[in-house]
């Protein structure tokens, strides 16, 4: 990352693989049948995209009731380990959808809708579990309209922002007025 220039001369594959994926053009939503039948949708992301809120919010607009997560957390250090699993619970509360995260080495763990844990797996543990999750279909503010409240609040700020240099550009010329 520092250094790209170098990678050609340290990171050499004699004989590359072929590879035949890419980037997608829109959210992927996977329909399965629950124990009693029922048609569920899932979204799922890879690893580090829980962090990004709008992955979550097209993959809920695309129909997911129950969203999940995949990742392999070796390279991070604990803290940053329980960082990246806390952002499935920030993505469950924003979507009101229930998030199961599961990790080679990290967190692995069910959370509600409203971001509470209902199961945490040991640490650095390997096993499977099995948890009833709630199904949601309903929208959350921020599954309807996106990120409008950080831009709105940005421009809040800088409209206060102009109106304080304003004003104080209009006191400094008054007092520079002679009487």
């Amino acid at each position: 990352e520092t250094f790209p220039f170098l990678y050609p001369l340290v990171m050499h594959e004699p004989d590359p693989v072929p590879r035949n994926y890419g980037y997608g053009d829109e959210p992927v939503v996977f329909a399965f049948l629950d124990r009693v039948g029922a048609k569920r949708r899932v979204g799922a992301f890879i690893c580090y995209e829980i962090l990004f809120p709008y992955v979550a919010a097209d993959l809920v607009r695309s129909g997911a009731e129950l969203l999940a997560t995949v990742s392999n957390d070796q390279h991070l250090h604990d803290r940053a380990r329980w960082m990246t699993a806390a952002h499935g619970r920030i993505r469950a509360i924003e979507t009101r959808r229930s998030v199961a995260r599961v990790n080679t080495v990290g967190y692995s763990m069910f959370s509600d809708a409203w971001g509470r844990l209902t199961h945490v797996a040991p640490l650095d543990v390997a096993g499977s579990w099995l948890q009833p999750m709630q199904v949601h279909t309903g929208t959350t503010l921020y599954v309807r309209w996106g990120d409008w409240l950080p831009v709105a609040c940005a421009a809040a700020v800088l409209g206060l922002l102009l109106a304080a240099a304003a004003g104080a550009l209009r006191r400094h010329r008054l007092a520079a007025v002679p009487d």
